[in-house]
């Protein structure tokens, strides 16, 4: 299946040409149910998992679980599907799993009310011998957190920066600006319409709404790399660019995630292991 994402009202980069340089490429990947294969891009399907690499077990939550409780696939993404996304060199795969436990992630924490992801990254090429039954939690906090396995068909959009990561004088400018759009709807609302979109995604830039802008830091020191968001829907808000007027959310993506808000995954790409970092909209 494919999409194509309706084209911008207006050429943002040239009524603002300091935005021209910042333009990046995102890949949405619309995941809709489906039947994944190991070898696929997917949400929830199976993972291209080695059989002698021990499946990650979570133990961090007493109140949910008493015993270790098995990590679930969450996201598998193959460079194929996500050019404009970082890869540690050598890698062409990233996997990621969860506890379907929010407690895991407790108030107070970067990423509470939404369970905290595992990462692996991988040479797909590399892994021959294939665990064919992993195991499955015993224990999930929520009935919707069991996600359908769903197919990814990945759409290239332009995308600029979330308007808090601008700097200053030039939000003034879009803001003041915005007022001056002769539409009754969002299609002239730079954060809305015309920077980030929503949804699951890789690559370009990540969509902060409704927080303001927490870029994590690796142990280096250094600013960590926006990877990726994992959403539970794609609609966009009624009004905006991204919006569909036929969108249904559980025959069409289906994977019932139940997160609180989008899931943003970040890596260092310079150390040697790219560690992952998460945020939580």
């Amino acid at each position: 299946m494919s999409f194509a994402s309706p084209p911008p009202m207006f050429d943002i980069a040239q009524l603002f040409p300091e935005l021209a340089p910042l333009a990046a490429t995102s890949m949405r990947l619309h995941p809709r149910r489906g039947k994944p294969e190991l070898r696929d891009s997917s949400v929830s399907g199976p993972l291209l998992w080695p059989a002698d690499d021990p499946w990650p077990w979570c133990t961090d939550s007493p109140y949910e679980h008493d015993e270790p409780n098995a990590y679930q696939p969450l996201l598998q993404v193959f460079a194929r599907d996500a050019p404009t996304m970082f890869f540690p060199d050598g890698c062409d795969l990233l996997q990621l799993l969860w506890c379907p436990n929010e407690t895991c992630s407790p108030e107070g924490h970067p990423l509470a009310g939404c369970p905290r992801p595992l990462a692996r990254w991988r040479a797909s090429a590399d892994v021959t011998d294939v665990l064919v039954s992993p195991p499955t939690p015993e224990v999930v906090s929520d009935e919707w957190f069991p996600c359908h396995p769903c197919v990814v068909s990945p759409e290239p959009v332009t995308e600029y920066p979330y308007i808090a990561d601008l700097p200053q004088e030039l939000q003034e400018r879009i803001y003041a600006w915005e007022p001056t759009v002769d539409r009754s709807d969002d299609e002239g609302n730079y954060q809305y319409s015309l920077s980030t979109v929503p949804g699951t995604k890789t690559g370009g830039h990540p969509n902060w709404a409704p927080i303001d802008p927490r870029w994590p830091a690796c142990s280096c020191g250094r600013r960590m790399t926006y990877l990726l968001t994992i959403d539970d829907g794609e609609g966009g808000a009624t009004g905006t660019r991204w919006a569909r007027q036929d969108y249904d959310h559980e025959r069409e993506t289906g994977h019932e995630l139940m997160l609180k808000g989008g899931l943003l995954a970040f890596a260092c790409t310079h150390c040697p292991d790219a560690p992952l970092d998460y945020r939580c909209t």
